[in-house]
């Protein structure tokens, strides 16, 4: 019987770390100095709009500037004050939004509508604007 809570104890340990590892892994992803441009279907996956991730856990929009029709000018407009973000599980919490996190890699986060099933890409844009 004690080998068996032994065992058990085990299993929710390492389930524990692997949860751990995974919002780390997220993390150290969204966290940079780099824009993070939101594609989705009702934008034609334009990416017209982005976010910023802080480490303080803040979350700042932004709406980039057009020049002649052209998208991605040198500056982009912030949206307000900052919003808090964090993670939860699978789960990004962003201004107000949960979203799941389906997969990641260094450049692209895909994501699904909690309560709903819009597709959302976040793609890393480490461009150097001038916020105004």
């Amino acid at each position: 019987m004690r080998i068996k809570l032994y065992i058990i104890g085990l299993i929710y340990l390492f389930i524990f770390c692997i949860n751990c590892d995974y919002k780390r892994g997220i993390e150290k992803v969204l966290i940079n100095n780099c824009y993070w441009d939101i594609c989705d279907k009702e934008n034609n996956y334009n990416g017209n709009y982005s976010w910023k991730f802080s480490s303080q856990g803040k979350c700042q929009y932004f709406s980039y500037n057009y020049s002649n029709g052209e998208k991605r000018s040198v500056s982009i407009y912030k949206g307000g004050r900052p919003d808090i973000w964090s993670i939860k599980e699978d789960t990004l919490n962003a201004r107000f939004t949960k979203l799941i996190i389906k997969r990641y890699n260094s450049d692209t986060i895909f994501l699904i509508g909690y309560n709903s099933n819009d597709k959302i890409m976040l793609i890393k844009n480490c461009r150097n604007y001038v916020v105004e």
